[in-house]
């Protein structure tokens, strides 16, 4: 006698990585209809050796996902619908052994979780007196654990060398596909690694490329998922998940955060600053000279008409830069370690011409910095062109229109 068993595709594909497919590919493989589904002819179970040990060790290597209520149901339904058209005899053997072990690996009563998949006229001989099963269950696992997880803790050595990798690459990645190479290149190289740690890296993977990049590359990776699909990657929340790879390795990561600005910040500065030798007044209650060189009128040494030579404008550009250097540096030192390690250089190059422009009171109290200091740095960016502008028409609008968007160009150089 044969059986056919209707499954899904993905169904099929995670059924194929494990020791089960071996008996149920005994007979021919069906095309798909239209429906998308797998037609498996397999032989009657009378043939079938004892599937004890091959469903443990199958809960086994999905243990990440039965961290999830819904990666559970999800494990526990697939296994219901390999014996759907099993005599109920079979059926309850398998499915007592299948909610033992998930009990066991899950480390919680999950009965609750899965009541609704199984079959109504077995619900009670399934569920009764299952703690008599435990030991046998548990002797078993220990003797399939060294086998199928090898190295079975997750290896935090090579979690934190890959994140470093990550942090490393940061800011080379141009494109969506070039980080998709990247995350495959890594899958590549953790294969023969426990699946705890390949399923760890596969979730750091997904969610630096959404914190780093605003891009979410799961559906383009899927098919080189360590394990099968699971309910807890499909809703990872990425900014946990980032927060738990900053939390665990951020005495490992070696994160030069700018510090000072380079020629190319400096540069576009005096560019817009222009040398006026002669001190002057634009109505703002300060006197200006040299590379925009602003005292309080009040309180300066100069005064209108006072000349100074260009070595002493560029004297004072050095002292007001040095001490705008050490301002600004306070001033990012005050965010979280997550909205620093995404600051580039081009961005620190850019926020410092706007804080040269805007003043050391104002600008690091703007909604522009708390964005930055949030790690928003994609929002940040489309505020910058049109940022502290003054009104349409006015007297220096055209100017700082220009100069934004100079700082704009600057900001997303190294990308956001």
């Amino acid at each position: 006698m044969k059986h056919t068993i209707l499954i899904t595709e993905r169904q099929f594909n995670t059924l194929q990585s494990t020791v089960l497919v071996d008996k149920l590919l005994d007979g021919p493989i069906r095309e798909w209809n239209e429906f998308n589904k797998k037609h498996l002819i397999i032989e009657d179970n009378s043939k079938l050796s004892d599937l004890t040990d091959k469903i443990i060790q199958k809960i086994i290597d999905v243990e990440n996902t039965l961290q999830s209520p819904d990666g559970v149901k999800i494990v526990f339904k697939n296994i219901v619908q390999q014996f759907s058209n099993d005599s109920d005899k079979v059926k309850i053997k398998y499915l007592r052994i299948a909610l033992v072990t998930l009990n066991t690996m899950a480390r919680r009563n999950i009965l609750n979780e899965v009541k609704g998949e199984i079959p109504e006229n077995i619900y009670d001989e399934v569920t009764i007196n299952l703690d008599s099963l435990k030991n046998f269950v548990g002797d078993k696992i220990k003797k399939l654990w060294g086998v199928t997880k090898k190295g079975g803790e997750i290896s935090y050595k090579i979690v934190k060398a890959v994140i470093k990798a990550i942090i490393a690459i940061e800011n080379k990645i141009k494109s969506r596909k070039h980080f998709i190479r990247f995350v495959k290149y890594i899958l590549k190289k953790i294969a023969g690694l426990s699946p705890k740690t390949k399923m760890l890296i596969f979730q750091i993977l997904i969610a630096s490329g959404v914190s780093f990049y605003s891009i979410n590359v799961y559906n383009d990776v899927k098919e080189d998922e360590p394990t099968e699909i699971s309910a807890d990657v499909v809703n990872l929340d990425f900014n946990k998940a980032m927060s738990y790879l900053y939390s665990k390795v951020k005495n490992t990561i070696s994160h030069d955060i700018p510090n000072k600005p380079s020629d190319t910040s400096l540069s576009l500065i005096k560019s817009f600053e222009t040398l006026v030798l002669n001190a002057y007044m634009i109505g703002d209650g300060m006197i200006t000279i040299g590379w925009g060189h602003a005292e309080y009128l009040r309180t300066s040494k100069y005064k209108m008409g006072d000349t100074i030579t260009r070595e002493e404008a560029d004297a004072l550009f050095e002292d007001d830069v040095q001490v705008r250097i050490e301002l600004m540096n306070a001033a990012i030192a005050k965010w979280p370690k997550e909205a620093q390690n995404k600051l580039t250089q081009s961005m620190y190059d850019a926020l410092f011409s706007m804080w040269y422009n805007i003043g050391d009171t104002k600008f690091p109290v703007s909604s522009f910095w708390k964005l930055m200091s949030q790690g928003k740095t994609v929002k940040a960016s489309k505020l910058i062109p049109n940022y502290w502008v003054g009104t349409t028409g006015s007297k220096f609008n055209k100017g700082l229109l220009k100069r934004r968007n100079a700082e704009y160009k600057v900001f997303i150089q190294d990308g956001v």
